[in-house]
């Protein structure tokens, strides 16, 4: 009998361990059940973040391109106060402009750029010097004295004005056709720094390839500064002779506008534009 006992106690006591390993072993790990209600809430919250994160990105991207034509359309006012009117920008091509990049598609045939585009000595070629300062810009873009132009130094003789290829390019067609001498001259300069907290922050500078039309082999190296909105395109600038008012604006996420009404914001083309406060 107590044989009897004893086996049967033994026989509770392993079965009980079998049990408790049993149930050790299932706490160790999930069930599928319960991983699938974990993937399950995992992609809920996922789903939730990007949703909060992708409506906060175009809002972000207005706010940058608001802020920045704000400092623009201070600096264009105090450009006013000191000379009694608006930057007259010259028009040029949009396509030889806008090259290699595509040109929003409506965009007018000839523009008033953004952008102050200028010969780089370091990567111009010396053979090159001569036939740059006689090329019209159509022919051979060396200076493209786009909206930037006016708000910042021309040149300050940083690029050497008096060197060689100064005195060449600096008395060449593309220059002289919109300057009256080489250097920034005093009342220019100071201007200029009283436009620099304005535009300081947000000019962007950058280079561009360029080549002698009809000869790709003669190619050469552009500097330029620009503004770009939140989309990392150039704002749109436009002011008629006697340049008493002007338009600027973004063209939005579109990259696009109607270039023969820019300023109708019923226009479909237009809808999504972000518009500066307009001069006059």
């Amino acid at each position: 009998m107590t044989a009897d006992c004893d086996y049967r106690a033994d026989l509770e006591a392993r079965t009980a361990m079998k049990a408790k390993s049993a149930t050790a072993r299932r706490r160790k790990g999930f069930t599928l059940v319960e991983m699938l209600v974990v993937i399950v809430i995992i992609a809920i919250l996922t789903g939730l973040v990007l949703k909060i994160v992708g409506s906060a990105a175009p809002k972000n991207t207005e706010a940058a391109t608001v802020a920045r034509l704000a400092r623009l359309t201070a600096a264009l006012e105090e450009f006013y106060a000191e000379y009694g009117q608006y930057p007259p920008v010259p028009y040029y091509d949009t396509k030889l402009y806008y090259s290699p990049a595509a040109p929003p598609k409506h965009a007018p045939v000839k523009i008033q750029p953004l952008r102050y585009e200028y010969a780089d000595p370091a990567h111009l070629r010396e053979e090159l010097i001569p036939a740059l300062a006689t090329q019209p810009w159509d022919d051979a873009p060396v200076f493209t004295f786009g909206l930037i132009s006016f708000l910042v130094s021309r040149n300050d003789d940083v690029y050497g004005a008096d060197s060689t290829w100064g005195k060449a390019l600096f008395d060449g067609v593309q220059w002289l056709q919109h300057n009256k001498v080489r250097k920034d001259q005093i009342r220019d300069r100071k201007a200029a720094q009283r436009l620099a907290p304005f535009i300081n922050e947000i000019l962007y500078r950058d280079g561009v390839a360029r080549s002698i039309k009809g000869a790709s082999s003669r190619s050469y190296y552009n500097y330029h500064a620009t503004v770009l909105d939140g989309w990392d395109h150039e704002f749109v600038y436009h002011s008629p002779p006697p340049h008493q008012s002007y338009l600027l604006f973004s063209m939005g996420p579109d990259y696009d506008y109607e270039g023969s009404d820019p300023g109708n914001r019923a226009n479909a083309l237009n809808k999504d534009n972000i518009y500066g406060q307009p001069g006059q």
